[in-house]
């Protein structure tokens, strides 16, 4: 307040005069002499003092934090670099595995391929008297295999009970809708 600035400036000690010399004290200051620190204390009033004291805090404070921040960004950069890492890593492991995969879907084709020769060699009723004894998903994957003309004149040498499951399964894995077709096999 106005009032208060009075008497801070009346607690505060008056510069000693000296025949127009500087006190003491500022000349020890020039000459690279020792002030001490209650004698700088001096020049200020209780609440200044409370200030400054409360900024100091403050400040140290903000230090800390600060410093907590710088550790806390160190400990996030190490963490997305282990990260970045792991994906690059997990990113060539899923190379690798799709090539292993193509590389086992080709094997399986090729030796798919020569299984469906040999049957399309074979005469159909000596074909379909083997087929028709194999689990359904082996024999299905031979006869998606083959080419239609050997297929039919294999599935007409089968067993017709045979004939129809193959056909069926062959249907719904293809999605083919077969409730339009009668009894009698005829469409309609």
């Amino acid at each position: 307040t106005p009032e208060a600035a009075p008497k801070a400036d009346a607690a505060r000690p008056a510069p000693a005069e000296t025949d127009g010399k500087a006190a003491p004290e500022h000349d020890a200051a020039k000459a690279g002499g020792h002030v001490e620190e209650k004698d700088l204390l001096a020049d200020f009033t209780k609440e200044e003092l409370t200030v400054l004291y409360d900024l100091a805090q403050r400040r140290e404070l903000l230090d800390q934090r600060e410093a907590a921040l710088v550790a806390r960004e160190a400990l996030v950069d190490a963490a997305d670099k282990r990260m970045a890492a792991r994906v690059d890593e997990m990113q060539g492991l899923r190379k690798s595995i799709e090539e292993l995969v193509r590389q086992y879907d080709d094997q399986e084709r090729k030796e798919l391929e020569g299984v469906v020769k040999i049957y399309e060699a074979m005469k159909p009723k000596d074909a379909a008297a083997i087929l028709e004894k194999l689990e359904m998903p082996i024999l299905l994957s031979i006869v998606d295999a083959m080419k239609e003309k050997k297929t039919s004149a294999i599935l007409a040498a089968m067993n017709p009970d045979r004939a129809r499951q193959v056909t069926a399964e062959m249907a719904r894995k293809k999605a083919i809708d077969l409730s339009g077709i009668r009894e009698s096999g005829k469409p309609g």
